[in-house]
């Protein structure tokens, strides 16, 4: 029968957790929690204790196996999007993956690392890496220094960086 109820252990080290059942009074013995994979490609995602989770249970809860979490009036889906999956961790870091757009995206605080079918974005809340290489290449096709005749000119090769510059958007979105 599908019983309903709370982690109050979990084990990472086998993937079993035991479940709280508050309408029966009762705490499961150790139960294996359902993967997506468990051989060549295996997934885990531990379930942290208070969890409310779904579970097959025989007609005595003596054994069983943990289905997996499930939303309630007080936990809503947070993308809720059918082309939208959304993994966020107690730290703050948060994956996202929009299919529609084939976008992943990473945050974590005010760092952001975006993937996307035209390139990259990699940046803080005040830079972002396609902005620091231009500025590299710029002050680099500016560069004079000192001679023992003079200032020099400007390098010889600031067409090869020129070039190299007109890539990034090749790589970089933004």
């Amino acid at each position: 029968m599908i019983r309903f109820g709370q982690i109050s252990e979990y084990k990472a080290s086998t993937g079993y957790a035991r479940v709280q059942f508050a309408d029966l009074g009762i705490v499961s013995d150790y139960l294996p929690v359902i993967s997506a994979s468990t051989k060549d490609i295996t997934t885990e995602f531990p379930i942290p204790v208070g969890n409310q989770v779904a579970c097959l249970m025989d007609d005595q809860c003596n054994a069983g196996v943990i289905l997996g979490s499930v939303f309630s009036d007080d936990v809503q889906p947070v993308a809720a999007d059918e082309n939208k999956y959304q993994v966020k961790f107690a730290d703050g870091l948060i994956v996202n993956y929009d299919k529609s757009g084939k976008i992943l995206d990473l945050k974590i605080s005010g760092t952001e690392l975006k993937m996307t079918e035209n390139g990259w974005t990699i940046k803080t809340s005040s830079e972002s890496l396609k902005a620091i290489i231009s500025d590299l290449i710029d002050k680099i096709m500016a560069l004079t220094v000192t001679t023992p005749v003079g200032p020099s000119g400007v390098p010889i090769n600031v067409a090869d960086f020129a070039a190299i510059k007109t890539r990034l958007p090749n790589l970089f979105e933004g």
